[in-house]
């Protein structure tokens, strides 16, 4: 999402951001990571338009590395210690 054509360039590999669709042998595959595909989790769905935004991607790309990479550990951590404090113990 983020990467633009990085992986394209050093790995020769290809990004696929939506689902695909590949038929062999008279079956069709449908293929997709299913993150935000069904009901509910609507905070997730914002996020996710959010961070595929070309707007977003334009202005974050401007920031300085160290202050994108700080934001982005800030935010993992955020994120491990809700989930921390959600998780149940029996």
């Amino acid at each position: 999402m983020w990467m633009f054509d990085y992986f394209k360039k050093e790995l020769g590999a290809t990004i696929i951001s939506n689902e695909l669709i590949l038929e062999r042998s008279g079956k069709k595959f449908y293929l997709h990571h299913g993150d935000g595909l069904g009901p509910g989790d609507e905070k997730y769905k914002i996020i996710k338009k959010l961070f595929r935004s070309k707007a977003c991607q334009w202005l974050f790309a401007r920031l300085h590395p160290g202050f994108g990479m700080g934001i982005a550990q800030a935010w993992s951590r955020q994120s491990r210690i809700r989930s921390f404090l959600k998780e149940e113990y029996y």
